[in-house]
């Protein structure tokens, strides 16, 4: 409070003096002015500028989404396209395993036929008791006759080894004769 009784006095000690100003001069309010004016034609400029660089984006946007169209569009033709060739070829692929399958089942179907026959056949001949023993004994009689000749090589190769000392000696050997 002391204070402010100081202030008052301080104050009251010198004369004052009313001065009318004006917030602004002349010079002043007229720069400002072209300010303004400069501020409204940038404005007018920033907003040509961004209006025709939107206007340029949409048209590149435009002309990028036509493109993945078109590109799309043509994906979808080359699938399509795939899809159909796929499809003749599996159906080329069913008629040809068809034709090969009924062909084998033919063939199956003949052999398992001739098989049949020869089963018949051999069901007709089924040989007797008398012709088991001829093939018994025709058995018996070709160990013989290879037994025979087993011997007779034999005694034919001593006869030449025997006569090796002779002359003679270069007599050919029989074939069951190994040296």
């Amino acid at each position: 409070m002391k204070h402010l009784i100081i202030a008052l006095l301080a104050l009251s000690t010198y004369p004052l003096m009313a001065k009318d100003l004006s917030p602004f001069d002349d010079t002043y309010i007229k720069k400002m002015n072209e300010e303004v004016k400069v501020a409204d034609f940038d404005q007018e400029m920033k907003v040509t500028y961004l209006t025709k660089l939107l206007e340029q984006q949409q048209k590149t946007y435009h002309r990028k989404i036509s493109y993945l169209e078109e590109e799309l569009n043509k994906t979808q033709d080359r699938l399509i396209e795939k899809s159909m060739n796929q499809e003749k070829i599996e159906e080329a692929m069913k008629d040809k395993y068809k034709a090969e399958n009924l062909a084998l089942k033919r063939e199956l179907a003949y052999t398992t036929k001739s098989m049949l026959e020869y089963q018949r056949q051999v069901e007709k001949i089924q040989p007797s008791e008398e012709v088991n023993r001829m093939i018994k004994i025709n058995t018996e009689l070709a160990a013989e006759l290879r037994q025979s000749a087993d011997k007779l090589a034999t005694l034919q190769l001593k006869a030449i080894e025997a006569a090796g000392r002779s002359p003679e000696a270069k007599a050919r050997m029989p074939a069951s004769v190994q040296p």
